[in-house]
């Protein structure tokens, strides 16, 4: 009704879903048919754009003037838009032609941010990573190495093994392999590369900052990697398997002290990682509080507190509890 009202007025509802979505939604509405609809799956587009303006929610419409100035934003259902509707409508002559061309719709998007000066923010695009794997917890204040990485890239799926050895090493790093593909591919190369279960992995979270971050720093290849210190200040960025990429990391590495709670918590974090199961059945996460029992296969006291130790385990769900042996595994399997 509002595109046959108010002619001169271009009204085109978008969406950031896929074609073929909408194109099915069409086919089973019929008054869809009477005005324009779209899809603009750009990050540097419409998505990007709802989210400067502080989008809550949907259907949501933005008014511009004939300048290409925003005038109104808000429910395109509520009187308040059709008042503007009305102002807008009344303001230009009638053009021929209501659809525009690629060209303009790009050439708004660049208008829009061509002026807007990007900051990084390392923080968030670590909280919103999806994690495939995840085996370091990022604490505030740590140096940290950003790994951009694709499945289908050969070069990138060579640098594992490197990779799992840097996180070994400097482990006061905070190191993370990121993907923009879809999770599951990622999930599939993992599968099949063992030594990916060796550090963190991840793919960009759903606001794509990684991905702007990548765009505005130019980057044309992957493997490609970010350095950040201790403040946040990106220090260097380039090819992780280089030597330049393992002297600045080693210099990252020392720059933060490791306090006595934290080498306590790394010496528990080896001493767990090290052991050789006999039954596993609680996962040992970073933070859990801890009891560590010594036995011996040959210690009736030890076999005494077995119900005892069972019980416990059942009851403190929040502690990782585990019984070690120094004896060869067969004998405790025995």
């Amino acid at each position: 009704e509002m595109h046959a009202k108010y002619k001169k007025v271009y009204i085109v509802s978008i969406s950031t879903e896929e074609k073929s979505k909408v194109e099915a939604l069409k086919r089973n509405m019929q008054l869809m048919g009477k005005y324009n609809l779209a899809v603009d799956q750009r990050k540097e587009g419409l998505q990007r754009y709802m989210e400067q303006q502080n989008v809550q929610g949907i259907p949501h419409s933005f008014l511009f003037d004939k300048l290409g100035n925003m005038v109104w934003q808000g429910q395109p259902t509520n009187a308040e838009c059709q008042q503007h509707l009305e102002m807008l409508d009344a303001s230009v002559a009638l053009v021929q032609n209501q659809q525009p061309s690629q060209e303009v719709f790009e050439e708004f998007w660049e208008e829009v941010y061509e002026d807007e000066e990007y900051e990084v923010d390392i923080p968030r695009i670590i909280r919103e990573l999806d994690f495939v794997t995840n085996v370091q917890e990022y604490k505030e204040g740590m140096p940290i190495m950003i790994e951009c990485f694709a499945t289908w890239c050969q070069p990138c799926i060579n640098a594992v093994p490197h990779l799992a050895e840097m996180h070994e090493t400097f482990n006061n790093v905070y190191m993370v392999s990121v993907s923009i593909e879809e999770k599951n591919k990622v999930e599939a190369l993992k599968r099949n590369t063992p030594m990916m279960d060796k550090y963190n992995i991840a793919v960009d979270g759903k606001s794509n900052q990684l991905d702007r971050y990548m765009e505005h720093q130019n980057v044309d290849g992957i493997p490609h990697c970010f350095l950040f210190d201790k403040t946040g200040v990106m220090v260097w960025q380039g090819q992780p398997m280089t030597a330049e990429c393992r002297n600045l990391l080693k210099k990252l590495n020392t720059s933060i002290k490791p306090t006595n709670n934290d080498q306590a918590k790394s010496v528990l974090t080896n001493i767990i990682k090290g052991l050789d199961f006999v039954s596993n059945v609680k996962e040992y996460k970073e933070g859990m509080p801890v009891m560590l029992e010594c036995f011996a296969t040959w210690c009736p006291p030890c076999r005494a507190a077995i119900p005892h130790l069972a019980e416990m385990h059942a009851k403190y769900k929040n502690v990782y509890i585990v019984s070690i042996s120094t004896e060869e595994k067969s004998k405790v399997e025995a």
